[in-house]
């Protein structure tokens, strides 16, 4: 397998054992075939067995092998914001000393301090609140343009990976880390454990804002001052 392939997995593989499984590239058959899984199908995940990284083994020579046949790996939710890092990488061995990456809402800034602009999930054309970033990573895992809708309902684009219920504790997660493939994989965790993630942000030395199911903002404590609320 290509080495960079293969780094994106060990730090997905590393997130999924810190989180306890939160944070899961893997993805059942149906759900690939449908592109989101509908709320009625949550019990036929349970019922069949979701499959998990825990059915994915990484071995020595940078070799894959899945424990079962019907294993499929997605990994959007990690590998746009190693693109970042690379793209960062890029630049600073060419010289560049100041800059930021953009790649959707997957950033990073290096050298000089730049002003940073969180969309509102509920109105993205308008600013949540700001802050500054310097030498640092962010992501934003929100439903507002990933979520696809069918008759009578609104399905969400991440779903909890043990059960297949769609993600409804938190409407927005922004995730501040030292990369952004890790700022990119932690948002997951954050909007499907929202408090509850902490423990594993503490771990990735990581911050997060994000804004309840009820609409209410929230924030690590320690960042809550370089914070500009706009509402």
């Amino acid at each position: 397998m290509d080495a960079w392939t293969f780094a994106v997995l060990r730090a997905a593989a590393q997130v999924h054992r810190i989180s306890s499984g939160a944070f899961d590239v893997t993805v059942a058959p149906h759900l690939q075939r449908l592109g989101f899984l509908p709320g009625e199908r949550a019990a036929a995940w349970r019922a069949t067995g979701a499959v998990s990284f825990a059915d994915v083994d990484l071995l020595p020579g940078r070799r894959v092998r899945f424990r079962r046949p019907d294993v499929c790996i997605d990994l959007g939710g990690i590998a746009k914001g190693f693109a970042v890092d690379r793209a960062v990488a890029t630049l600073r061995n060419a010289g560049v000393q100041h800059g930021l990456v953009n790649a959707g809402g997957d950033l990073r800034v290096f050298g000089d301090e730049q002003a940073i602009a969180v969309r509102h999930p509920e109105d993205p054309g308008a600013t949540l609140h700001g802050l500054r970033l310097a030498n640092a990573a962010l992501a934003t895992s929100a439903h507002y343009f990933a979520a696809r809708w069918q008759p009578e309902q609104t399905l969400a684009a991440i779903v909890h990976p043990s059960t297949g219920q769609q993600c409804a504790q938190v409407r927005s997660a922004t995730v501040r880390a030292s990369s952004t493939m890790l700022a990119d994989a932690l948002t997951k965790v954050v909007m499907l454990r929202a408090e509850a993630a902490l423990p594993v942000l503490n771990h990735f030395r990581a911050d997060a804002i994000f804004v309840s199911a009820g609409g209410e903002q929230k924030c690590c404590p320690h960042w809550h001052a370089t914070l500009e609320f706009s509402s």
